[in-house]
């Protein structure tokens, strides 16, 4: 008898309070396994993980409206230890880039991404 082998594919969390590049991250993800979920900043992003299936990566912009992403790394760092964030911006400076270490952001990259380096960045982090 053979046995079904099922791909329990990883859920993603996408917060941004733009619509575009929600939409943008979710075309470059497309074609792989991951279910993603999205939030329009970081107040809501805590509020979908405290009342869903907390997501195995979370990739957030810097600033947003009612709670940026590096307050709310903070408190993911607090509530949830080992969820990765992945940090995606266009602020490139080194100093928010130490800011989003220092809150806990397992990596950071920078907004125009190529699909290839947010697809190994997230790979390497739900090892």
């Amino acid at each position: 008898m053979i046995q079904e082998v099922t791909t329990v594919s990883k859920k993603i969390l996408i917060v941004d309070d733009m619509t575009s590049v929600r939409m943008l991250v979710r075309m470059l993800l497309q074609g792989e396994q991951f279910q993603m979920d999205e939030a329009v900043n970081g107040k809501d992003a805590l509020e979908k993980i405290a009342h869903g299936v907390p997501p195995d990566l979370i990739i957030m912009d810097v600033m947003m409206p009612e709670m940026n992403g590096i307050d709310c790394c903070k408190e993911i760092g607090v509530r949830y230890p080992g969820l990765p964030v992945v940090m995606l911006t266009t602020k490139g400076e080194e100093s928010y880039v130490e800011m989003a270490k220092e809150a806990g952001a397992r990596a950071y990259l920078t907004k125009p991404v190529r699909r290839i380096e947010l697809l190994v960045k997230i790979k390497d982090l739900l090892k």
